[in-house]
């Protein structure tokens, strides 16, 4: 099936766009009033969207999005803080990217980089953890494992560094030699671990697993260009057993490319239903989107647990799912953010993302800036969403339900997740699954 679905998916012709949350990279400068025309378009009753014009006669008519020269003679007259201005005068996704700032844009969506193989968050107080190791890295090889703490890089301190600059340290040329020495919490002491960088892949579908209740269990932790094909993979066991239901996790996924989110949707789909459409002011922002192949997933069950971390592409999933009734929404409101912006790239390494439409879902409405309801609302606190975001890949995700001598205090609940298992379980009509889907309300 992988090979028929990406020959036909070669020739559609689909925006290779990018939906981010929140701009990643903070670059300095101020946001300042466009005195541009407003291009307004009617979603279906939803509050519609503004899109702020941009100033296109600053891009070559027939730059290519990721073209090393995008620019024309009249932005060349331009000082670079009086581009930066127009840019991120757009909004407040708009922005322009330095080289370095660039690269990492082009890590988050390409998902390959060379380094060795975690995610990493900083504290103020406490050495920078490492909260998530990729198989078959060269820090999974080595024995790096999640919840480990930095203490140095080749020999240096970083306790006190922000998380940038110890990110910097740990990535280097492929085949150089990085040594970590590390505190982990059944150590009595120090412990360092030697290796060599090399090419890294990011896996995006990044659990997966069939609870005993007979659900089959994915998560996708954000939109990357491998995402389709990952998500095609994991659906493969549909062919070797029967379901109960499938629950697809998009919590804290904050977004991705577009595309990616469309081969997701693509196999719920009977070929040529709608999928997606998007809105903008030039005539390459204006497309609508369909399946394109026959529907691979059987008539079970399907719920996709969301709440106000899942953004942009995640949203895109989501929308279309519950719209389209064809998943019931567990969880929270999701965070609202629908607009699509273009990236292009520069001779020097660096380039710049600019707001050019947004989406609007198969029934006409738009999420932009109000989110999407749940079908059934599940409220998580601040630490039970900090649990789910942190839980390492070998903690049982339903504790309370399938282990008899659970512990509330050595392993928090995930009620969301309890709730969703909980639906799919129980008597209903798979058609009306989502008949009471509204995107502004619920």
């Amino acid at each position: 099936m992988e090979n028929n679905v990406k020959e036909n998916r070669s020739k559609r012709f689909r925006v290779f766009n990018t939906l981010f949350m929140l701009v990643i990279i903070a670059t300095g400068f101020f946001l300042h009033q466009w005195a541009g025309e407003l291009l307004e378009f009617t979603s279906g009753g939803a509050p519609p969207p503004s899109i702020r014009r941009f100033p296109f006669s600053l891009i070559r008519e027939t730059s290519d999005i990721l073209s090393a020269d995008p620019w024309t003679e009249k932005a060349r007259t331009l000082r670079p803080s009086e581009f930066a201005e127009s840019v991120e005068a757009v909004d407040q996704h708009s922005t322009v990217y330095s080289a370095d700032e660039f690269r990492d844009f082009y890590i988050d969506t390409a998902q390959e980089y060379v380094g060795i193989g975690v995610t990493i968050s900083a504290d103020t107080d406490s050495p920078p953890r490492v909260v998530r190791v990729f198989d078959r890295s060269p820090a999974a090889n080595a024995g790096i494992q999640a919840w480990d703490r930095i203490l140095q890089v080749n020999e240096e301190d970083v306790s006190g560094f922000n998380l940038g600059e110890v990110v910097n340290r740990i990535r280097g040329p492929a085949g150089s030699k990085i040594t970590l020495r590390i505190v982990r919490e059944a150590a009595p002491k120090p412990i360092a671990f030697s290796m060599e960088r090399k090419a890294v892949e990011i896996p995006t579908v990044d659990r997966i697993e069939v609870l005993p209740q007979g659900i089959l269990y994915i998560r996708i932790a954000q939109f990357g260009k491998n995402t389709g094909k990952e998500f095609v993979s994991a659906i493969r066991v549909l062919e070797e057993r029967s379901f109960q239901g499938i629950i697809l996790d998009l919590r804290n996924n904050t977004g991705g490319v577009l595309h990616a989110a469309l081969d997701v949707l693509d196999p719920f789909f009977e070929r040529g239903e709608p999928l997606l459409s998007t809105r903008g002011e030039r005539p390459i922002d204006n497309r609508s989107f369909h399946s394109m192949e026959p529907r691979y997933i059987p008539d079970i069950p399907v719920a996709v647990l969301v709440n106000p971390f899942s953004a942009s592409a995640s949203e895109v999933v989501a929308g279309a799912l519950k719209v389209s009734k064809k998943a019931k929404l567990v969880g929270e409101r999701t965070h609202g953010k629908g607009s699509i912006q273009s990236v292009y790239a520069s001779g020097d390494g660096g380039g710049f993302k600019v707001t050019t439409g947004y989406c609007i879902l198969p029934d006409n409405t738009s999420f932009h800036e109000i989110g999407i309801a749940p079908n059934i609302q599940v409220l998580h606190s601040q630490n039970e969403n900090l649990a789910v975001y942190h839980k390492p890949a070998d903690e049982p995700l339903l504790p309370f339900m399938e282990q008899p001598e659970y512990s509330a205090a050595a392993l928090p609940r995930d009620r969301q997740l309890e709730e969703a298992v909980l639906y799919l379980l129980s008597p209903h009509d798979n058609a009306g699954q989502g008949a009471d889907a509204s995107p502004s309300g619920g």
